[in-house]
């Protein structure tokens, strides 16, 4: 038996499989959109009228007012994920615990909130969308004019626009995953928040393998109370934020909950389990930062890169030093600076 925080970590880990899928499901319906949108516009592009100068700006903006595909059922799904996610650590928690005490979750309402307004990287997720829409526009519209000034035929500017009017499916993936970790990471916290008396704060978890930024990496293991206080020196060093902290983020904000005692529950406390790393079964107490310091230097050099692994070889920096407070990366010139 694992104590309460591990069961708790091991639940909401174990849920990212399922998240997986969710975000691989959003990334084949908003590409599949895009596609039948900009198939049909270069269909009716190849078999409409004649495009010419006294008609090309009437027929772009015709055009263009088809070019953004319906994606309610995106944002349906969204908001769905967000009421299932609070059911699910609200059961979680209980049923390791063994007692509701989590009885409190976040409204639909809340949670439609949260979908329509969370931030990713300083933008919601309409707010992207509505930025590829308008870079797809514009291509339409500039190359359109191009071959109606260059003379070509219909046929010649559908075959100039095929190519340009493309989604980029990596860059689709990267904002679904990122879409999903950010309203799962969101409802989970006002979860949290709507049952503060049986935690005590939160904890940065990230992921122990080479795909880990340095960002997430350096918080790793960083706790904060209820208020955003550091509770050791990783928490007081990082500012308080709640992942996703970029795109393609796996970090989770873990709740550290209040002993079995503190609960009202005469139990003893189980020690620390473990966690999952690339080499297997690790301490729950080991961090990002210790699990990298026990990897061969040949995984340090390249993780790292050269310069900044000789600073940390030649002890100039450690592993916290790579990040400032606010989880930015410092580049090899401002390292330089503030520790040479």
């Amino acid at each position: 038996m694992q104590n309460l925080t591990d069961e708790i970590k091991d639940i909401l880990l174990t849920r990212s499989l399922l998240l997986q899928r969710v975000s691989n499901s959003l990334t084949k319906d908003i590409i599949n959109a895009y596609v039948s949108v900009i198939d049909d516009i270069l269909a009716q592009i190849a078999t409409g009228k004649n495009i010419n100068l006294v008609n090309m700006n009437k027929i772009i903006n015709e055009l263009n007012a088809k070019l953004t595909p319906d994606l309610t059922s995106v944002n349906d799904d969204l908001v769905q994920l967000g009421i299932s996610e609070a059911s699910y650590v609200a059961n979680g928690i209980n049923g390791s615990i063994g007692i509701d005490l989590v009885s409190k979750l976040p409204t639909d309402r809340a949670v439609q909130k949260i979908v329509n307004t969370s931030l990713m990287d300083g933008l919601t997720l309409s707010s992207w969308l509505e930025d590829k829409d308008n870079k797809l526009k514009m291509l339409l519209k500039d190359n359109i004019q191009q071959g109606v000034i260059q003379g070509e035929t219909i046929p010649q500017i559908v075959a100039r626009l095929k190519p340009l009017l493309t989604i980029n499916k990596e860059g689709v993936k990267a904002l679904a995953i990122t879409a999903v970790a950010t309203v799962t990471n969101q409802v989970r916290m006002q979860t949290y928040k709507e049952n503060e008396d049986i935690f005590k704060g939160y904890e940065h978890n990230s992921t122990l393998d080479n795909r880990t930024t340095l960002t997430c990496g350096a918080r790793d293991g960083a706790n904060w109370d209820l208020n955003g206080k550091g509770l050791n020196k990783k928490g007081e060093d990082n500012k308080f934020l709640i992942p996703p902290l970029h795109f393609r983020c796996r970090s989770i904000l873990l709740p550290i909950t209040k002993t079995f005692r503190e609960l009202g529950l005469d139990i003893d406390e189980i020690p620390s389990g473990t966690r999952s790393s690339i080499d297997g079964r690790v301490s729950s107490d080991t961090t990002f930062e210790q699990w990298f310091e026990g990897k061969p230097a040949t995984f340090q050099e390249s993780y790292l890169g050269i310069q900044r692994y000789k600073l940390f070889k030649d002890g100039v920096i450690n592993f916290s030093d790579l990040v400032n407070q606010n989880g930015k990366t410092l580049t090899v010139k401002q390292l330089l600076e503030k520790y040479s």
